[in-house]
């Protein structure tokens, strides 16, 4: 509310600065201690928070005040807040819960009988995960990684070179997941001009970074089974990812906690181990071997079970379930037609893709943000919209001056947004000259050859040009008492 004095409705802070300070500052603090309280709000605190989360969506996108909550969320992508607790809420049960810091209670007073919070969220994630809650994350307590017996170097791709020093042990390993989410790995070992190969599966939830690490150890394993000591290994990854996890001073995940525990095995035995970062796909022979054998891995019999899920595929469901709520909530409801349809027409647009949409519309110019709003919500200044909110004697389109030609004034259309951009004859030269058509649907509009904020920037400037949003209306304050 300190940023609110600084935004304007065409001037003041951009949307998407606004939606930083939303995320960055007050959604955490907001949140705070979600995983005590988050799944149990009663209805009059889950109504102070849409009532706060709607007064800052309305001022960062500048809408009417009148807007609805609901359209507001959905255009800034912004979960509702009870969902997003809720979501925040579940997301630290299931850290607690892989860290083993989770233990069950229950109310036990003879007199009444209710569910615990703790049993709440055990019950809710266990509704939301199905059969990936049976499933023992990867993540772990988090422990120090100080005494690291082997060296990592991630260089520039432009320095990158193999080393040719002789008596070298060169090791090169590569992860793979295919379209159907098979998921495995492979490594190459080369010594003394001679090589050996191996290849393995991990079940399809397990994520490529997983089998890029498991490489790694599985490759280490193999050089202590040969008992081999005093030599020169180095290990070749094109996995920034797996390399940067090794650097941590802290270990969170299982896979990783492993596969340093083996490395530093190895290094007992007076071997010199370096990890080494390669440049995917720039025709290393070894490399381009290592990416062949983890795609034939994806599909070989030698399963490793032993894996366990990665947190992040929890995170991920929990969020798809609550984004999925957050599309739900809004179908089911009742907005007028004036905000519905042009809305509904944007998300089918973007296969109801919320961060795809939202992005495009965040980073238009301040003052096509407010016209653009006032298109989709259907709150604005014009006859329809204001006969609602009581301030305008008829729905009517003034624009037609049906009414005044002595046709039957049911056949007069309302003045909207969509009627204006559709089919309101008085402005068949603007849409001739904006979408080379007299009358054309806002479907057909957004479904032309032009990239969608192409298409956006074209309606606004219809508008724009149209000057129909700069009328004032008849009747600044309600004609009458609302019932």
């Amino acid at each position: 509310f300190a940023c609110k004095k600084a935004i304007g409705k065409d001037w003041g802070l951009k949307a998407r600065t606004t939606f930083w300070i939303y995320n960055a500052i007050v959604l955490p603090k907001i949140s705070y201690g979600a995983a005590a309280w988050g799944m149990t709000p009663n209805k009059a605190q889950r109504d102070k928070l849409l009532s706060l989360q709607n007064q800052i969506l309305k001022t960062a996108l500048r809408s009417a005040s009148s807007a609805p909550r609901i359209a507001n969320s959905i255009i800034s992508n912004s979960l509702p807040l009870d969902l997003y607790i809720k979501q925040k809420c579940l997301s630290r049960c299931s850290s607690l819960i892989a860290e083993n810091h989770w233990t069950l209670t229950t109310h036990t007073h003879r007199k009444t009988k209710f569910r615990t919070h703790m049993e709440v969220a055990d019950g809710e994630l266990r509704r939301i995960l199905g059969k990936l809650y049976l499933e023992i994350s990867d993540k772990i307590r988090p422990i120090l990684n100080i005494d690291q017996k082997y060296t990592t170097r991630i260089t520039q791709r432009k320095k990158f070179q193999v080393s040719t020093k002789e008596n070298t042990i060169q090791i090169y390993t590569d992860g793979s997941k295919d379209a159907e989410e098979n998921t495995g790995y492979g490594y190459h070992i080369i010594f003394n001009n001679s090589g050996y190969s191996e290849i393995g599966s991990l079940r399809n939830f397990n994520s490529v970074f997983q089998a890029e690490a498991h490489a790694i150890t599985a490759s280490a394993l193999k050089l202590l089974s040969w008992n081999t000591e005093n030599q020169n290994i180095i290990f070749y990854s094109d996995s920034q990812a797996s390399i940067k996890s090794l650097q941590k001073t802290k270990i969170t995940s299982e896979t990783i906690k492993k596969c340093n525990n083996t490395l530093n095995k190895l290094a007992t035995k007076n071997n010199k181990i370096t990890i080494k970062w390669i440049p995917g796909h720039s025709d290393y022979d070894g490399n381009e071997i290592a990416d062949s054998l983890a795609k034939m891995g994806s599909h070989s019999d030698n399963q490793h079970k032993h894996i366990k899920i990665p947190h992040k595929s929890i995170i991920s469901k929990l969020k798809n379930y609550y984004n999925e709520a957050h599309i739900n909530r809004w179908q089911i409801n009742n907005l007028h037609y004036d905000c519905s349809y042009p809305l509904n027409c944007l998300l089918k647009k973007c296969n109801f893709n919320l961060p795809k949409l939202s992005y495009i519309i965040l980073n238009l110019p301040t003052k096509s943000l407010h016209i653009l709003l006032k298109i989709i919500t259907g709150h604005n200044n014009l006859n329809s919209h204001l006969h609602r909110m009581n301030m305008a004697l008829e729905p009517l389109c003034e624009f037609c001056d049906l009414q005044n030609s002595g046709i039957d004034p049911i056949f007069c259309p309302d003045e909207t947004a969509m009627h204006i951009i559709e089919d309101c004859p008085d402005f068949a030269i603007q849409r001739i000259h904006h979408f080379q058509n007299f009358r054309v649907t806002l479907i057909e509009i957004l479904n032309s050859k032009n990239p969608l904020p192409t298409t956006l920037r074209n309606i606004i400037k219809f508008f724009d040009k149209s000057d129909c949003f700069k009328k004032f209306p008849q009747f600044t304050k309600p004609i009458s008492p609302r019932r």
